[in-house]
């Protein structure tokens, strides 16, 4: 699913900054990698190394 032609513009692993004009007087965050969080993280770790953010979730459903 991650590597299929009609997916991969729209899925990003790379922290970005978007700015609303070209003068960057506006931050847009529209999601976690667009963040300043994440910005600082990336800058924190090694070069040619990437974050991987993870969802967790838990279901106390018991199935018996």
């Amino acid at each position: 699913l991650l590597s299929h032609p009609l997916f991969e513009r729209h899925i990003s692993f790379v922290p970005r900054k978007v700015w609303s004009t070209a003068t960057q007087l506006m931050h847009v965050y529209n999601d976690w990698l667009s963040g300043d969080h994440a910005w600082e993280l990336q800058s924190n770790i090694l070069v040619g190394a990437m974050l991987l953010g993870v969802t967790l979730s838990s279901d106390k459903t018991n199935i018996s």
